[in-house]
């Protein structure tokens, strides 16, 4: 049964390892120079210290007042097959040890690779004095994914698996045992390894491809932990993945640099027609 376990985790890490690797390719190839077009990001540091400051405070004092601001049961109780089968294949008899590992590269490694390995890359190019402008925009992506999914775990108060899988009467009183959906170490994760990767992207930093897939590596590793320690259901994790995922790439996306756009007009057809092209 562990050796399957570890075949399984083997093969997507490995399959986190491709898609990183291919993004950093990929974006090499964008402009046949060996990086993207556009090398810089727009941040006013004192007022986006702030914010991220403000955001970060505001995720601390929510795991503060969590027993506040939380009701004392929970409000989405019911299993599904789907969820179900997912947890007995990948949970593991000794929980307290995947949990100990998820919370290593969660909360540890991840933003070791996307601020400490970022700033190595920044250096290497000579270009370390934008590193402060990166470390912003992927603190603010991380502070911001840890708020949204903070609210949403408050709104739904969903019942933890290993909480569900206990009798009535063996139920923990803690009000985390109903925080479930959906997962935060994995919206973290994914948000600093998208945030990380997709900033050295933008940059253009020539070890954008290791950035991505050790980032990718260790979130797909977070999220599995996760399952394997019975914290969260996979749709959980699924959820937190998309939606750091989706945080990580667009906002660095919406505070890329564009110099200028050009637009051209083609016609088609003998004239009847006319494309237009835009080039960024």
């Amino acid at each position: 049964m562990l050796r399957a376990r570890i075949r399984w985790l083997a093969l997507v890490l490995t399959m986190a390892v491709g898609v990183g690797a291919g993004a950093g390719s990929a974006e090499a190839e964008a402009d046949g120079t060996g990086g993207p077009r556009h090398g810089g990001l727009r941040v006013k540091r004192k007022r986006d210290i702030i914010i991220v400051a403000l955001a970060g405070a505001a995720y601390v004092s929510s795991e503060f007042l969590k027993d506040q601001l939380t009701p004392g049961h929970c409000r989405w109780c019911a299993g599904n097959g789907l969820d179900d089968g997912a947890r007995d294949a990948v949970v593991w008899d000794k929980t307290t040890r995947a949990n100990t590992l998820s919370n290593l590269t969660g909360y540890a490694l991840l933003p070791g690779v996307a601020l400490g390995l970022g700033g190595l890359a920044a250096a290497h190019d000579d270009r370390f004095d934008g590193w402060l402008d990166d470390a912003i925009v992927i603190v603010g992506v991380a502070a911001i994914a840890g708020d949204l999914n903070q609210l949403t775990k408050f709104l739904v108060m969903r019942e933890r698996p290993f909480q569900h899988a206990l009798a009535p009467a063996d139920k923990s009183k803690s009000h985390d045992a109903n925080l479930s959906f959906y997962s935060g170490h994995t919206t973290l994760a994914f948000s600093l390894a998208v945030g990380a990767g997709t900033v050295a992207s933008i940059r253009g930093y020539r070890w954008r491809g290791l950035i991505w897939a050790s980032g990718l590596t260790l979130a797909v590793a977070t999220g599995y932990l996760r399952m394997a320690a019975d914290k969260h259901y996979l749709s959980d994790v699924l959820v937190g993945a998309v939606t750091g995922a989706g945080l990580g790439w667009g906002i660095p996306m919406l505070r890329r640099r564009c110099p200028g756009m050009t637009v051209a007009a083609t016609p088609l057809q003998s004239g009847a027609l006319v494309g237009l092209g835009m080039t960024f």
